[in-house]
């Protein structure tokens, strides 16, 4: 028991942090020192520069250690802890009206892996969590812009789409640094490191901003939103958990409790974007990004205690 409270603690502090860091981009955007396109611009900062450079000072970082089929291994288990998921959506939400259905169930496929799960990758784990969140965060965007896009829009979308993408085009630059058989000069190592260094605080502003400018009164009084937050914040994770225990897979003790904290994050930022592409009911999606984010304040932490205690 003092274990797991102690686990608790550890990540409750750095969730607390992340959630100090979101304060900050809540009073901008409610100050009016960020309007909506300031946050969109922010969030095009992130995804196309801060973030493609985390993943290549992550990579070359860990050239030497020769985890190459680990890396293959895990993506294998990302894609199942999204796909088995999807799947069994299909059978659920058959109540909800053709808007909302495709809402809910991209919301409890989905989760925030890059602006949430990464960060605190980074902070509780370092380099070696960035590593194995990052290769999460790459098959997440592939899935998301094909299976999931499909999802929303009961139609295909295009291979250039789910290609060019931050997460796709980030991975596939820093994933040959694994093998990289020199050093990169300092010139070019330091604007790279530097920028990286501005993932969690800007990904935390970017969130808080978001915060906002969701309905949040009419998102905590709508109960579908709760089913979907039970769903994406415990039942998927304690799956994935489960599946952890009772399957042989090949990975080492961080690369387990990282592939539960990326599948424990609340629901993925971009539900609201895709809903509203694909004419769905984008204000459901919005409530729902904004309610599982302020509740995964409580779940992530014990979620990450219980994958510690069954997993390590």
């Amino acid at each position: 028991m003092q274990e797991f409270f102690g686990s608790v603690l550890t990540v409750g502090s750095q969730v607390l942090a992340l959630f100090v860091m979101m304060a900050f981009g809540f009073v901008m955007c409610k100050t009016k020192l960020v309007d909506k396109k300031g946050i969109d611009q922010m969030t095009d900062v992130l995804l196309w520069t801060v973030t493609p450079c985390l993943l290549i000072e992550t990579f070359y970082g860990c050239r030497d250690t020769g985890a190459g089929a680990s890396l293959m291994i895990f993506a294998a288990c990302a894609a199942a802890s999204m796909l088995i998921p999807l799947l069994i959506t299909l059978l659920m939400y058959r109540g909800q009206n053709e808007n909302d259905r495709p809402v809910m169930r991209f919301g409890t496929v989905f989760s925030n892996c890059g602006f949430m799960g990464l960060p605190l990758a980074q902070a509780v784990f370092g380099a070696e969590g960035v590593m194995y969140a990052s290769i999460f965060v790459a098959v997440f965007m592939l899935l998301q812009w094909t299976a999931g896009y499909a999802l929303m829009s009961d139609k295909g979308t295009s291979i250039k789409k789910a290609l060019l993408n931050p997460g796709v085009i980030g991975f596939a630059v820093s994933l040959p640094l694994l093998f990289l058989p020199f050093s990169l000069p300092e010139g070019v190592l330091y604007p790279i490191k530097t920028l990286a260094s501005m993932n969690t605080p800007l990904a935390m502003v970017v969130i808080g901003a978001k915060l906002a400018c969701a309905d949040l009164k009419k998102a905590f009084s709508d109960g579908r939103v709760y089913l979907v937050s039970f769903l994406r914040l415990l039942v998927v994770p304690a799956a994935v958990i489960a599946a952890l225990v009772f399957i042989p897979v090949e990975l080492s003790d961080t690369a387990k409790l990282v592939l539960v904290i990326e599948a424990a994050a609340p629901t993925a930022a971009t539900t609201a974007l895709i809903s509203a592409m694909t004419n769905r009911n984008s204000e459901l999606g919005s409530g729902t990004v904004a309610v599982t984010t302020l509740i995964s304040s409580i779940t992530l932490p014990m979620v990450s205690a219980i994958a510690k205690i069954f997993l390590i």
